[in-house]
């Protein structure tokens, strides 16, 4: 969606423009430009590193043309039937942790976060 959004506002309408299918993985995405069963595909960026394992020619013919602004893509997610009070409490708790420079490397070494934004109350309902 977001590769999307961001060429629409530079000009390009890819959903009117191109034909689009789904691919489910992107290693799978980079292999189907490589055998030319696609012209293009969105994935993230280390896509091609993954996709050499099969196929060393990811790395050299498949070229990437394009890389959109930093796009988050890790969320810490709780059931909705869970109790406000301790969806509030655990926000808090991770926006407490990443305070301290040493709290701050653990989670952006094992969740490749890099802070926190405060959610609405209208998040937790």
């Amino acid at each position: 969606v977001y590769p999307i959004a961001e060429l629409y506002k530079k000009g390009l309408n890819v959903t009117k423009d191109s034909k689009l299918v789904n691919i489910t993985s992107d290693d799978q995405r980079v292999i189907s430009v490589l055998n030319g069963d696609v012209d293009a595909a969105f994935v993230f960026s280390d896509a091609r590193d993954i996709a050499a394992k099969d196929d060393k020619r990811a790395m050299t013919d498949v070229v990437p043309i394009y890389f959109t602004q930093w796009i988050p893509n890790d969320t810490i997610s709780v059931r909705k039937d869970m109790p406000k009070k301790f969806r509030v409490k655990l926000a808090k708790a991770f926006k407490n942790i990443a305070k301290s420079k040493k709290g701050k490397q653990i989670i952006e070494s094992i969740y490749s976060h890099y802070g926190y934004v405060d959610a609405k109350d209208s998040d937790f309902d």
